[in-house]
């Protein structure tokens, strides 16, 4: 067992509480979040029964795609859906140029990546996006709430703004199933 003592939240998942150490993200049944436990930052997923000791971090997904060469993080939390916990991150490339990106999780282990889609579902393009206070060409997915089918992907940008992108939750789904 691991005891972190820089906690930042914690979650809970079929009766076990869950947390991770940086660009954390939490639903009330899993938790993600990347660390730079690696060579690059990465994502990973670690569980508590008391929020003291914690189990060794298991590692999710690493940089796999040009466009998140640099790293990649949690960023909205997951969402349950029928084929696994559409999980938003973000990744950076060599230009540190942030994107979205998305996958599923499996729904009873979350540490497994079922799907991941190759190509990023967000990127800078407006104004807004692309030139900000300190970073420029930024899009960092914070929340998203589903309501009548509908995702709605709450973002920031440049450090500057928050946006609002929609998508239907199923249309994603299935571009990360079909885009893997």
């Amino acid at each position: 067992m691991v005891s972190y003592s820089a906690l930042l939240r914690c979650g809970i998942f079929y009766g076990k509480l869950i947390a991770m150490l940086l660009d954390s993200t939490l639903t009330p049944a899993i938790w993600q979040c990347s660390s730079i436990l690696t060579e690059k930052p990465a994502m990973w997923i670690s569980y508590s029964d008391d929020l003291v000791h914690w189990e060794e971090p298991t590692l999710i997904a690493v940089s796999e795609q040009t466009w998140e060469y640099k790293k990649i993080g949690g960023a909205a939390p997951p969402i349950r859906t029928n084929k696994g916990w559409l999980t938003l991150y973000h990744g950076v490339d060599r230009d540190n140029v942030y994107r979205a990106g998305a996958m599923l999780l499996d729904l009873e282990e979350p540490e497994k990546v079922v799907a991941r889609a190759k190509s990023p579902i967000l990127e800078p393009q407006e104004y807004y996006e692309k030139f900000g206070l300190f970073i420029p060409n930024v899009i960092f997915p914070t929340g998203n709430v589903v309501k009548d089918g509908l995702l709605h992907i709450y973002y920031g940008c440049c450090d500057t703004a928050i946006s609002l992108a929609t998508v239907p939750l199923d249309e994603l789904v299935d571009f990360v199933w079909q885009d893997n």
